[in-house]
């Protein structure tokens, strides 16, 4: 129930009083009589209406008034609940804030540790690789030093004992010339000749077919196996005692020279190879076919030493294998001009022919 105000209760009150209202007088004077003045007041009809009238417009003022108290109450608790709500909200924006900024500062301090701990790792990488390099830099150069000092005090040394080996070389020839150049007998399972490369492999000479000289020499005395190859009236690439003394020379200083006359001595390998494709019909001096030559040279010398005297000895330029008693014995054309040992070389063959 609403509350009533206390000035409304008056004004009720005054009404009734009012509406009801009875006149006493004080005593009549002599002569009047007492029956007029004995009689109610009265009000009109008019006069209540208006009364009325006003009491209600009073209470519906004061009705009016309380609507409006109640609404403003409403408007006011709306209010001070939205701006509570509001504060509320905005506390809790600062305090995400505040945690994301404690967030963004552990962030940034865990990316400044990682930073330092990376730089710290390149640091000790970089560091222990210049060592590294350092090191293998200064251990070579110890090496070469090593190798240089040893040299310095020891090359009269190295040449004597190059010299001797070059003697023993040669005379070695001589004995391979006087001794060891008579007919190969015919070989016991002849190859497949082919112009695609070597008729032979390059571990065919293992089998000492027809006889072990061919393997021999070309493990224990090279530099003459490589000559008396390289001299054949067929391959026409040096004479026998030039290419005799020249390999044998650049061998015996390779360790003075530091590799460089080792260098030459592949260089008239690889190029006494190329000279046999050529005459033999074989694919040669092509980019791959140099590449292998070189590489079957680094890897097995006495192998590549091998196939090129089995191809020479036993296959004919033009594709066939010849009989063994082609070849003649090589004292009888050293020191000729290689047309003189071709021509040599053919008397020999009509000789050893029935035709």
């Amino acid at each position: 129930m609403q509350k009533v105000s206390l000035a409304t209760i008056c004004v009720c009150v005054f009404l009734k009083h009012a509406c009801s209202l009875v006149v006493h007088q004080p005593p009549l004077a002599p002569g009047v009589s007492s029956s007029f003045l004995e009689q109610p007041v009265t009000l009109s009809d008019d006069t209540n209406g208006v009364i009325a009238q006003r009491t209600g417009a009073v209470v519906l003022e004061e009705s009016d008034m309380r609507t409006r108290q109640a609404k403003m109450q409403n408007l006011l608790g709306a209010e001070q609940a939205a701006l509570l709500s509001q504060e509320q909200a905005i506390e809790q924006i600062a305090a995400q804030q505040a945690s994301l900024a404690q967030q963004q500062a552990e962030l940034k301090k865990r990316e400044a540790k990682v930073e330092a701990e990376i730089t710290k790792k390149l640091a000790g990488a970089s560091f222990s690789q210049t060592a590294a390099s350092s090191s293998s830099r200064s251990g070579i150069r110890a090496r070469v030093r090593r190798v240089s000092d040893w040299l310095q005090k020891n090359w009269k040394e190295q040449l004597i004992g190059a010299a001797v080996w070059l003697v023993l070389t040669m005379f070695c020839g001589w004995v391979y010339g006087a001794y060891f150049t008579y007919e190969y007998p015919q070989l016991r399972r002849e190859p497949m000749v082919t112009r695609q490369g070597f008729s032979f492999g390059l571990c065919d000479g293992y089998s000492c077919d027809p006889d072990t000289r061919v393997c021999c020499f070309s493990h224990f005395c090279l530099p003459v196996r490589w000559a008396d190859t390289a001299s054949s009236p067929k391959v026409g690439f040096v004479t026998f005692w030039t290419g005799l003394f020249i390999y044998t020379l650049a061998a015996a200083l390779n360790g003075l020279s530091y590799g460089i006359t080792g260098l030459i001595c592949l260089t008239l390998a690889v190029r006494n190879r190329q000279q046999i494709r050529e005459r033999y019909g074989m694919p040669n001096g092509s980019f791959g076919t140099v590449v292998a030559d070189i590489a079957v040279w680094l890897c097995c010398i006495p192998c590549a030493a091998m196939q090129e005297a089995m191809e020479v000895e036993f296959i004919d330029p033009q594709g066939a294998v010849m009989p063994g008693s082609m070849k003649k014995v090589i004292q009888q054309t050293m020191g000729m001009s290689d047309a003189d040992r071709f021509l040599a070389n053919e008397r020999a063959q009509r000789q050893n022919t029935c035709c």
